[in-house]
């Protein structure tokens, strides 16, 4: 009786050493050919594919406040990698030049620049995670005229304003979209950024984004050939901004 129970025993034992190998072996059938999900905030992502994007940062050039504002074309490669074409354009506060006119004109800096996004992505199925995009490109940039008449001047520095206020017949003249270009100069660039990604639907995402923006050598100058910049590198420095991605993702 007691051999009897032994053997009963060991067979139930092995049956169920068995069936959790069989479950064990069924289970990793089932995730080698079940694909991985994407996991988002709002619901399931799938696949692989593309993205369009858009942006706005914040920025300094030549120490004037800036703003720039972009996209991007991408397409995606495993979840893992990203690659395709982006650009931005920026622009700074316009400020008035004490080295032109005795200061009363106001000039702020603009331009733009593209190129290859390359971009890698860490933990792409999960709902937060991070990537890694490069753009390396080329832009180019100049030294815009933009408000050319005192009485501008007059009025930026007033409490308030009214229409009424204003001599029109002694400002006929005035062109508040005159604008004159100086100093354009071109650049190659490279800015890696790093993105605090969170998918929000299947097909929408934002980002957060931290860059660094580096260029060559830009040297702006005025009519006299005095430089217009404090340095040679007016463009280098850091960016925050959010970026809104929608795509296949």
């Amino acid at each position: 009786m007691k051999k009897l129970s032994t053997i009963i025993l060991a067979f139930a034992i092995g049956a169920t050493s068995f069936a959790q190998n069989d479950v064990i072996l069924k289970q990793k059938e089932h995730l080698e050919t079940e694909p991985q999900q994407i996991q988002s905030l709002f619901g399931r992502a799938d696949s692989h594919g593309f993205y369009l994007s858009s942006g706005i940062a914040y920025t300094t050039v030549n120490r004037y406040d800036a703003i720039t504002i972009g996209g991007r074309m991408v397409y995606i490669a495993d979840h893992a990698f990203a690659f395709g074409i982006g650009g931005q354009g920026f622009f700074t506060e316009p400020k008035a030049d004490q080295n032109i006119n005795d200061g009363l004109d106001f000039y702020s800096f603009g331009g733009g620049y593209g190129g290859f996004i390359f971009e890698p992505i860490l933990a792409g199925r999960s709902p937060i995670h991070l990537s890694f995009p490069i753009l390396v490109g080329a832009g180019g940039i100049a030294y815009f005229r933009g408000f050319t008449n005192s009485s501008w001047q007059q009025f930026d520095n007033a409490d308030g304003w009214d229409s009424a206020d204003w001599n029109w017949e002694e400002n006929e003249d005035y062109n508040f979209e005159q604008n004159d270009i100086l100093a354009p100069r071109p650049f190659l660039v490279v800015k890696p950024s790093v993105e605090l990604e969170m998918n929000l639907f299947k097909h929408f995402r934002i980002a957060f984004s931290t860059s660094y923006r580096a260029t060559t050598d830009i040297n702006m100058k005025y009519p006299d050939g005095s430089s217009i910049v404090r340095n040679k590198k007016p463009l280098n420095g850091i960016s925050y901004g959010v970026v809104f991605k929608m795509g296949i993702f």
